[in-house]
């Protein structure tokens, strides 16, 4: 008997955990190692105290009627509960408190059993804010998310950006595998295996379908991790089409913008007595906006042509049709040396022909005498344009003489002098 009541008392001292003997009244009256290294205080600290002082102030009733169940002949398993150590830590134990009785079944006290279990709770809570930041983040991004088996390749889950990308609802996708989202692809199938091997990938233009037969470009990032035991694989895809449409559309900018730079002359001619200074600014990187010169420098005539036009609208296509009307400038005035009415009559008729309704220009043409200083000029729809007479000093708005070209045939009218 006393051997055996020798191996509790050695079992009780060896315990990491926290053996509490309890009086009826609630005092401590046993302390053992393992209470003093959960709590810090001496077993002739807590000895003599009452069990409550363990709990925290707000919990100052969970004792009491701990015992009072505990008199009753009932037993506390794993209570979890907030106790207060010594030097003011506040820890989480689960509780557990037995009646003692004697041989005569007698109710004498109670054994309590507390174990420090804030690591785990700590843990728990941890894993709990994760798996809800893993949720918010699944369900809040605005990228489409899917998450496959590495072996079998086949969903497991997807979030609501996947499905409205897609077309998809959550219980198709269950039903589908990779090769259900995907088309044809500028890679192999064993190079997406290779990548879909490592750590991390990013297939940059990948071509995915979705459920309406619309296919898309893709740019896919993968990476892998273990989950109980499988590996997985969780793609976030992005839709690059308007991407892809951007970049041609910058590429077709730089295009025109090199046709439009070459569209100008280079340099300003030279002529005695006369100050020329050109300056073009655009509202966007390419715009229809063009000016020439043209030059005859002849023992008979002495002429320094010039035009200023602009192209209803921007971009690609108002370059594109400024080429197109330089090249019948050009040709009119070095061939054919017609006067500036007839040139802006053939230029309006070659756009009323070639173009549609919505599509015309604007356009001023000059023809300054060098010898004598005297302007001849035409302006279709162009202004406004300022000619400043030196000797009065005086700066006159030359009047609009025609319609902007392209609007209506054989609408050109003679110049001003």
């Amino acid at each position: 008997m006393l051997e055996t009541q020798a191996l509790l008392a050695s079992i009780v001292e060896s315990s990491d955990d926290a053996i509490i003997g309890v009086s009826l009244k609630g005092f401590i009256v046993s302390w053992n190692t393992g209470a003093q290294a959960v709590y810090g205080y001496s077993p002739s600290e807590a000895r003599g105290r009452p069990l409550a002082f363990l709990a925290l102030p707000e919990r100052s009733d969970e004792i009491p009627r701990i015992l009072k169940q505990i008199l009753r002949g009932e037993r506390i398993k794993h209570f979890q509960t907030m106790h207060l150590c010594k030097n003011g830590k506040v820890i989480f134990v689960s509780l557990s408190i037995s009646p003692i009785i004697n041989d005569f079944g007698n109710i004498i006290g109670a054994a309590a059993i507390a174990r420090d279990i804030t690591r785990h709770i700590q843990d728990e809570q941890a894993l709990r804010e994760a798996k809800e930041k893993y949720r918010l983040l699944f369900s809040a991004e605005t990228d489409a998310i899917l998450l496959f088996d590495a072996d079998q390749q086949t969903v497991v889950n997807v979030n609501n950006a996947a499905s409205q990308l897609y077309g998809y609802s959550q219980e198709e996708f269950a039903q589908l595998h990779l090769k259900d989202l995907t088309a044809a692809s500028e890679e192999s199938p064993l190079d997406i295996a290779q990548s879909f091997s490592e750590n991390a990938c990013r297939i940059p233009f990948a071509y995915h379908q979705k459920k309406d037969g619309t296919i898309f470009a893709a740019e896919m990032s993968v990476s892998t991790f273990l989950w109980k035991g499988r590996r997985m694989l969780v793609g976030i895809v992005r839709d690059i089409t308007e991407r892809q449409r951007i970049q041609k559309l910058s590429q077709s900018l730089t295009l025109a913008k090199n046709i439009q730079q070459h569209l100008l002359p280079r340099h300003s001619p030279g002529i005695r007595n006369l100050d020329i200074h050109v300056r073009t600014l655009y509202c966007e990187d390419i715009g229809g906006d063009y000016y020439d010169f043209h030059h005859l420098d002849t023992p008979s005539d002495a002429t320094l042509e010039f035009l200023v036009g602009d192209v209803v609208g921007h971009g690609i296509s108002a370059t594109l049709l400024m080429a197109m009307a330089k090249g019948v400038l050009r040709n009119e005035i070095e061939y054919h040396k017609t006067t500036p009415d007839e040139i802006f009559n053939r230029l309006n008729n070659r756009l009323v022909k070639d173009t549609d309704d919505a599509v015309f220009m604007t356009m001023f043409y000059g023809r300054i005498n060098t010898s004598s200083y005297t302007l001849e000029w035409n302006s279709a729809g162009h202004g406004p344009v300022f000619w400043y007479r030196s000797n009065l000093q005086l700066v006159e708005e030359l009047p609009t003489t025609n319609l902007p070209l392209g609007i209506f045939a054989d609408a050109i009218t003679c110049p001003t002098q």
